[in-house]
């Protein structure tokens, strides 16, 4: 049975003319009308993708004590808008946290940068701090992201009569008498104490510019020492200790005090001084300067 194109169109009029006039008709009559739901099925998590800071646990990102950073992160997701999602970064370090951080949309025009919040870097030298990075869609989904910052430690170098000590230090002296220097090369203001440890066998001695012993000016910390113990094998130790109560080592020397051995001759020279090295560095105090240059001849 053919249809008449007519009368297919007449129907489809009328259809519509009584849609039309029960849109507006019904709810003049009190007749609700039903909605219609769409249910969209979602399972799978915002990703986030880069980060500030963006540091992993073996390298993180360098931060400084007190300092104002944003932390950012650029998430996406699959369904709903990015502007949209709800985005939130919580930092904890040893002994402390941040609490929870709302993150908000950064739009510039039209066009999605990012999410991003202000933090303070907490005054803290040598710490490290982990951001825990969290975005959740309208389904509840959350992707989860972890980075690393850490903030600085002091440095310094080490000084024995004016000579700075390195790895491959040779100091000669004709005494005993020793003048010891610690210079803070870097982050000097959270430097809360510099100790200089000289030990021979169970005998130690400590000397500190807390306790006193080593005396500063600017940025140096020196001090003068006796060997105290006669001829033998001492070790000196210099550390930098820092507010948070840190301790950095700047080097550890053996040296012998005392008679100069006979040297041997070449090529058990070589293999000579390299028993002298501890730490990567040595010291060797000779008082009998001259014996050693006719040793050497």
């Amino acid at each position: 049975m053919k249809t008449n194109p007519q009368s297919l169109r007449r129907k489809m009029l009328a259809l519509g003319v009584l849609l039309l006039v029960s849109g507006v008709l019904m709810p003049v009559l009190g007749i609700k009308i039903p909605s219609l739901a769409t249910v969209i099925y979602d399972a799978t998590p915002p990703a986030i993708g880069t980060t500030y800071p963006a540091g992993t646990s073996g390298a993180p990102t360098g931060l400084t004590p007190g300092g104002a950073i944003t932390i950012t992160a650029i998430c996406t997701d699959n369904i709903v808008a990015s502007t949209d999602l709800n985005v939130k970064v919580t930092v904890t370090w040893s002994g402390g946290s941040s609490g929870v951080l709302q993150m908000v949309p950064e739009v510039i025009g039209s066009i999605y940068q990012k999410h991003y919040v202000s933090w303070t870097v907490p005054n803290l030298p040598s710490t490290t701090f982990t951001f825990s990075f969290s975005a959740t869609d309208y389904s509840g989904n959350t992707g989860t992201k972890t980075t690393y910052g850490v903030t600085g430690s002091p440095t310094g170098d080490f000084y024995i009569n004016g000579q700075k000590v390195t790895a491959s230090s040779v100091i000669y002296v004709s005494s005993g008498a020793l003048n010891f220097k610690v210079t803070a090369t870097s982050m000097q203001s959270y430097v809360a104490d510099v100790v200089i440890t000289v030990t021979k066998s169970t005998s130690t001695a400590t000397l500190t510019y807390t306790g006193g012993q080593l005396s500063k000016s600017g940025n140096d910390y020196t001090c003068s020492y006796s060997l105290a113990w006669g001829e033998g094998t001492y070790t000196i130790t210099s550390q930098l200790k820092d507010s948070a109560g840190n301790f950095f080592t700047l080097s550890v020397l053996t040296m012998n005090f005392g008679e100069v051995p006979i040297l041997p001759p070449l090529p058990n020279l070589l293999e000579y001084i390299n028993l002298l090295t501890v730490s990567g560095a040595v010291i060797c105090v000779y008082v009998e300067r001259d014996r050693l240059i006719r040793a050497l001849k």
